[in-house]
C-alpha cells in the first residue's frame, strides 16, 4: 500500500512539473520591444571662409530645395583682389610675349655667329683671315650662345611668374565662391544660428536642415538578442505623442560594431552588456514621427 502511495506521489509531481513547464513555455517572447529615438538626415550648413554676413534665404520652419542658395557674404575685398590677380595675369602674358621676341632675336643672332665662326675657321686653315679675325668671331659666337640662354631663362620665368598669377586667380575666384552657400540637399530648416550683418566664422554653423522624407527609429539591442533580428524583419513604432497610432517600419540596417549599454553591468564575475544599433527605416505618410522623439519599437520573431 505504501509502496503504490509512493508511486502515486512520484507520477503527481511528473504531472506537475509538465503542466508548469508547458505555462512556462506559453511564456516564451515571442517579439522585441525596445525604445527608441526618431532620426533622420541632417546637415549643418557652415562657410568655408570668414566674413560679414549679408544675405540669409529664410527661417526656421522653411523648406529649401538642394543647390538653392542659402546665404551670401561681403566680398568687396575679393572683387578688388580678383581684378588684381586679372592685371597680373595680363601682365604675365604681355612679359612671355616681349620674352619671346626676345629669345627668337638672340635664336637668330647665335646661329647667324656660328655661321660666321665656321666660316672664319675654314679661312684661316687656308691662310686666308688671321688668328685675331677668327678670335673675334668665336668671342661673338660664344656671347651669341650665352644671349640665347639667359633668354630662355627669361622666357622660362615670364611663363613660370603667369602660372603662378593664373594660380592666384583662381584662389581669388574659389574664396569668392565661397562666400555664396548653397544648400546640399533638400530639407526643412530647424535652427537658424545667425542674422544678417554677423559675422561668420569659418566652419560655423549658419542653418541646420532636416529630410524629412528620410526619417528612421534607431534601437540598441543586446547582443544576446542580435540573432532574432535580420534585415528586412518587420517592426510596429508606437508613441505617447501619437497615442492609439501605430506606423510600420523594417528593420534595414544591423549595427556591425558592439558598444557599452548605458547602464553597465558591474556585478562581479559578470561581463558588461554590449549592444548594437538596429536602424528600422519607417513608412510614415502622415509625418507623425519627428526627429528626436522618444518611440517604442516592436519587432516579432519569425524564428
Amino acid at each position: 500500500m505504501k509502496k503504490r502511495l509512493g508511486i502515486l506521489i512520484l507520477v503527481l509531481i511528473a504531472a506537475s512539473a509538465v503542466i508548469f513547464l508547458r505555462k512556462a513555455n506559453n511564456k516564451v517572447v515571442t517579439s522585441i520591444s525596445k525604445a527608441g529615438i526618431v532620426q533622420a538626415l541632417e546637415a549643418n550648413i557652415t562657410s568655408k571662409t570668414a566674413g560679414k554676413l549679408s544675405f540669409l534665404c529664410c527661417g526656421e520652419g522653411d523648406f529649401l530645395d538642394k543647390g538653392s542658395v542659402v546665404a551670401r557674404l561681403e566680398n568687396n575685398d575679393l572683387d578688388a583682389l580678383i581684378k588684381q590677380a586679372e592685371a597680373s595675369v595680363r601682365r604675365a602674358g604681355a612679359d612671355i610675349e616681349t620674352a619671346k621676341a626676345k629669345t627668337e632675336a638672340a635664336k637668330a643672332e647665335m646661329e647667324e655667329a656660328a655661321s660666321q665662326l665656321k666660316r672664319k675657321r675654314g679661312l684661316l686653315v687656308e691662310g686666308l683671315v688671321s688668328r685675331a679675325d677668327f678670335e673675334d668671331a668665336q668671342r661673338r659666337n660664344d656671347a651669341a650662345e650665352a644671349n640665347y640662354r639667359a633668354s630662355l631663362s627669361m622666357l622660362s620665368s615670364a611663363e613660370a611668374g603667369r602660372k603662378e598669377a593664373e594660380a592666384m586667380l583662381s584662389v581669388r575666384k574659389a574664396q569668392l565662391m565661397d562666400t555664396v552657400i548653397e544648400s546640399p540637399m533638400s530639407g526643412t530648416v530647424v535652427y537658424k544660428s545667425i542674422e544678417t550683418g554677423e559675422f561668420v566664422s569659418p566652419g560655423a554653423s549658419i542653418i541646420s536642415l532636416i529630410d524629412m522624407n528620410d526619417i528612421w527609429v534607431r534601437i540598441d539591442v543586446e547582443e544576446t538578442k542580435l540573432g532574432t533580428v535580420a534585415i528586412g524583419d518587420d517592426a510596429v513604432i508606437t508613441s505617447d505623442a501619437v497615442p492609439g497610432r501605430t506606423i510600420k517600419g523594417k528593420v534595414s540596417e544591423i549595427g556591425r560594431y558592439a558598444e557599452f549599454a548605458t547602464q553597465r553591468d558591474v556585478k562581479s564575475g559578470q561581463q558588461d552588456i554590449k549592444t548594437f544599433h538596429i536602424k528600422i527605416k519607417v513608412d510614415d505618410a502622415e509625418k507623425m514621427l519627428k526627429p528626436g522623439m522618444t518611440v517604442n519599437a516592436e519587432i516579432p520573431f519569425k524564428r
